[in-house]
């Protein structure tokens, strides 16, 4: 297919007896405008060749009149476009042709519509080379959160790719590729470029770009136009992006046991033996160490290792010179790093367990307080009502009984209300100082804490509000029950 793209647009040129060179091209467009003279062209040939792609390429003539030719014109257009051709045949007339890049690509792929690809076609390789800068890359190759595939039909290699960008010169096969495998590709960039901005302070303001879309593994082609370089030099540029305190676009600042800044110029690279490649591999694999886990903690040791082995004004290739050691270093201070935070995820995870079984008894205890005052009052009303029928029976006196249990009534109410309240207040007090200790717990994975907590606090927290509505529900009851018994002791 990358052939065919090739061909019908070489076959294009040369039928309007032009040059590659003559046509300019721009993200959306690739396009020729100026003065031509036509000897022997034929017309009915030229419209062929449009007609395969509709109205994706425009060709425009104009000499006192003007006339414009798609590949969807009538036939009656057609007709007119051959007749004003060998009227105006060798006079120099104004032409402009103009092919949409977009729409050129709909009507030579049939999955142009795919929900996670992006397309690109770069007919010039060295307008692909000139858009790899900082304000051409996110605004124009990378807009979308998509895979992005992009066609240099003119540049002579097959294909180099990583998991967010493929590169197809004239050389490639298209694959068929799985869609599937494109869907997280938002989900991953949004992770990355939000933990950097939180982070480090970037002045190149990119939401879409992470440094996995500059660094390609595979790089086995002969690089005549510098586009392999300038991904690696990108690759180098942005992984530093992701790894300094402040950058912009003529340095980077990193902040240690001192601060240093880094020149953001790849001249100091030209005198050192380390290929670019390399360079850019070193580099992406420190940033996606960092990038991996625990990103806050390893860009803390990365930066302080740095500021011990770099000068406060350094540039890049002094960086690739001792990054070995470098590197080294940052490992090892990694592997101590990670030493302590294991023996403290130990000791907190002991801490964490005693405080959970202390706590679990604690909410029981509190469950069996609230448990024995509901256990009681019960039979404290049940002896009441008792010990006021046993009085009415011998006595026949209601007028105490009367007050007995207008008496009673009241006071268990004001005494289970306080009883109530206390337990509230135990419970949101539990709750509260459990969340506090949890949340402390900053070396333990929430993951490690489900396993250690389980369910057991969350059971007994709700089991002991559980007991505390019952308990409130009885001294409602035990009111209701009393204002009935006075008025009907009232009443007989």
């Amino acid at each position: 297919m990358i052939k065919e793209i090739q061909r019908e647009i070489n076959a294009i040129v040369s039928r309007l007896q032009l040059s590659m060179d003559s046509f300019i091209e721009d993200h959306q467009v690739f396009f020729f405008r100026g003065k031509n003279t036509f000897n022997k062209l034929d017309g009915r040939k030229l419209l062929s060749h449009l007609s395969l792609f509709n109205s994706s390429i425009e060709v425009i003539l104009r000499y006192l009149t003007t006339i414009k030719i798609t590949g969807n014109s009538t036939e009656e257009e057609q007709q007119q476009f051959i007749e004003w051709l060998s009227e105006h045949e060798g006079i120099e007339i104004q032409l402009s042709i103009v092919i949409n890049k977009n729409d050129f690509l709909k009507h030579m792929f049939n999955n142009r519509n795919d929900q996670n690809i992006d397309y690109k076609l770069y007919v010039k390789p060295t307008y692909l080379l000139s858009s790899i800068n900082y304000d051409d890359l996110e605004r124009n190759i990378f807009s979308t959160y998509k895979h992005t595939i992009i066609f240099v039909p003119f540049l002579d290699f097959s294909i180099i790719n990583n998991k967010f960008v493929t590169v197809i010169g004239n050389e490639g096969v298209i694959q068929d590729y799985d869609i599937n495998q494109f869907a997280d590709v938002e989900k991953q960039i949004k992770e990355k470029v939000k933990t950097h901005k939180l982070y480090c302070n970037s002045r190149v303001q990119w939401d879409k770009i992470t440094p996995e879309h500059f660094y390609f593994p595979q790089q086995d082609f002969i690089d005549d136009y510098g586009i392999l370089k300038a991904l690696n030099m990108m690759a180098i540029k942005s992984s530093l992006h992701f790894i300094a305190n402040v950058s912009d676009e003529k340095e980077f600042l990193i902040r240690g046991y001192k601060n240093i800044r880094i020149e953001n110029s790849f001249d100091s690279l030209l005198d050192t033996e380390q290929s670019l490649y390399n360079s850019a591999t070193k580099l992406f694999n420190l940033y996606n160490s960092i990038y991996e886990i625990q990103t806050q903690d390893k860009l803390l040791i990365t930066r302080n290792v740095l500021t011990i082995y770099l000068q406060s004004e350094s540039n890049i290739a002094d960086l690739i010179k001792q990054f070995d050691e470098i590197f080294a270093s940052i490992e090892s201070n990694l592997d101590n790093y990670v030493k302590d935070k294991v023996k403290s995820f130990f000791d907190k995870k002991k801490d964490l367990e005693k405080y959970v079984r202390d706590t679990s008894e604690g909410i029981s205890k509190q469950i069996a307080t609230v448990s024995d005052n509901l256990s009681k009052s019960w039979l404290t009303l049940i002896g009441a009502i008792i010990a006021g029928v046993i009085t009415y029976s011998t006595r026949g006196s209601s007028p105490i009984l009367v007050w007995f249990f207008l008496l009673f009534g009241f006071t268990t109410f004001v005494v289970l209300g306080f009883s109530i309240k206390l337990a509230e207040k135990e419970k949101e007090l539990s709750k509260a100082t459990f969340d506090h200790f949890n949340s402390l717990l900053d070396s333990i994975t929430e993951e490690e804490k489900v396993k250690i907590i389980g369910n057991v606090v969350d059971s007994k927290l709700e089991l002991l509000s559980v007991v505390i509505e019952k308990l409130t529900v009885f001294r409602w009851c035990t009111l209701y029950i009393c204002l009935v018994l006075t008025i009907l002791f009232k009443l007989i």
